[in-house]
């Protein structure tokens, strides 16, 4: 599906578990006056194909790409650091002796 004049892109529109699920890149289309083949291949690797004439203009992961999933981690508002974490990536320990 292209998008109005104005923004001159094309929607790439999976239908999910019955649900319209719109592509996160943007993806321009062609601006003349002529006719254009759109070409969406999906393969079994979880993989697309996005083509326009025939010419690869997008690719990815489909789970990457789309919002098919819900996300594997989800962000807990209410988490926060304990008041004595120390932020620094290394630390060393005082009472470490070199071996003999």
């Amino acid at each position: 599906d292209i998008c109005g004049p104005g923004t001159k892109k094309v929607h790439v529109i999976l239908n999910y578990k019955g649900k319209n699920v719109l592509i996160n890149k943007d993806i321009r289309c062609k601006d003349d006056e002529f006719s254009h083949l759109y070409t969406l291949v999906l393969r079994p690797d979880n993989t697309y194909e996005v083509k326009i004439d025939n010419s690869k203009v997008e690719s990815g992961s489909l789970e990457e790409d789309w919002d098919l999933l819900p996300p594997r981690r989800i962000k807990d508002p209410e988490a926060k650091k304990p008041e004595d974490w120390d932020e620094r990536a290394k630390i060393d320990d005082p009472e470490d002796t070199k071996p003999e």
